[in-house]
């Protein structure tokens, strides 16, 4: 019985794996269960079996890359040993780094973002923006702690300002140009001129 709760479990991560895939590739809207049961050699019955319907199956994978997205980035902001210019480059370098996630994230169409079952992710999105605003404020902190500096301007405006680019980054809707790690590179230069 165990074993077969395992390989139940093993399925359904393969199916929501196959719906992320398929979504890049197809979008939301033109995937099919059909689709990921034919990715995935198994009939849709097997698919249906372990998700009632295609809405169902992709709020899993959007919770999914939700799961990665923060667990990457906690990499960064858990990394005492890194200095604040190193962990603002780590997560500012995240959105190239893990393009795909991105993309897929803000790419949730906005009918469905208004159900019921999926105002868990809008939810989730607020939070995490609330969170950037005030890891930005410690970061600013921390940053005159290490150079034994006063900012001038008003650090919340600063990490109201390093949110704007770091939504601009994962928003894709720019040019490869920008999908760069020495635009990143570009940008902390910038953040060094903006506290000084």
């Amino acid at each position: 019985m165990r074993r077969t709760r395992e390989e139940a479990e093993e399925t359904r991560k393969k199916i929501v794996k196959a719906c992320y895939e398929t979504i890049l590739e197809k979008g939301y809207d033109k995937m099919t269960r059909d689709d990921i049961a034919v990715k995935l050699g198994m009939t849709r019955g097997a698919v249906n079996w372990h998700f009632k319907d295609k809405e169902q199956m992709y709020l899993e994978a959007i919770q999914e890359v939700l799961d990665e997205l923060k667990e990457k980035r906690d990499e960064y902001v858990n990394d005492k040993s890194l200095t604040v210019e190193q962990r603002l480059y780590g997560l500012f370098t995240m959105p190239v780094e893990m393009a795909d996630y991105f993309h897929f994230i803000n790419h949730i169409p906005h009918y469905l973002l208004a159900k019921d079952n999926f105002k868990c992710i809008e939810k989730r999105k607020q939070k995490n923006r609330i969170w950037f605003m005030e890891y930005m404020v410690s970061c600013l902190d921390d940053y005159e702690e290490e150079h034994g500096c006063r900012l001038t301007n008003s650090k919340q405006t600063m990490a109201q300002m390093l949110y704007l680019l770091y939504e601009g980054l994962h928003n894709r809707n720019t040019t490869k140009e920008y999908e760069t790690v020495d635009f990143i590179a570009n940008i902390m230069d910038y953040f060094k001129i903006i506290i000084r």
